[in-house]
């Protein structure tokens, strides 16, 4: 068995289905969004869930929220952005850390998905990439 085989099932064997290894190119290209390269830049901390939120003018925005801490948490997003009104209610999952402990937890940010922005969960260590339009950032004037 090939040594990139082997790391693979052992990333796979913990429940979600998917490495590390498969996880990084999406991030790889999600970088390459207008938002990421250039957009606005806001950054929020609500107990141990360090999260930004980043949108350039007239292109989808991108809500980034890792969990840091030793213990799970329930974020409500939209109510404690750092500026009010900038969070919108729902969100679609763009990526994940794909580090969930089962398939069930899995399923609840699976890429695509909404999900309300007003109670997220996210147990420690988690990380997710949701895609949005943030509020208060006008449309680019064409």
């Amino acid at each position: 068995m090939a040594y990139f085989d082997f790391c693979a099932q052992t990333q796979r064997a913990h429940g979600a289905g998917i490495t590390s290894i498969e996880v990084f190119p999406k991030f790889t290209l999600l970088r390459q969004e207008p938002s990421f390269q250039w957009g606005d830049l806001e950054i929020g901390v609500i107990d141990d869930v360090l999260f930004y939120i980043r949108q350039a003018q007239g292109f989808p925005g991108f809500l980034v929220a890792i969990n840091f801490g030793p213990r799970n948490s329930t974020v409500n997003f939209v109510g404690k952005a750092p500026k009010p009104d900038l969070v919108p209610v729902k969100a679609t999952v763009a990526a994940t850390t794909h580090n969930f402990d089962n398939v069930h937890r899995a399923k609840e940010f699976e890429v695509g998905r909404k999900i309300a922005l007003d109670k997220v969960y996210i147990k420690a260590k988690e990380g997710v990439v949701l895609k949005c339009k943030v509020k208060n950032i006008p449309e680019k004037e064409l």
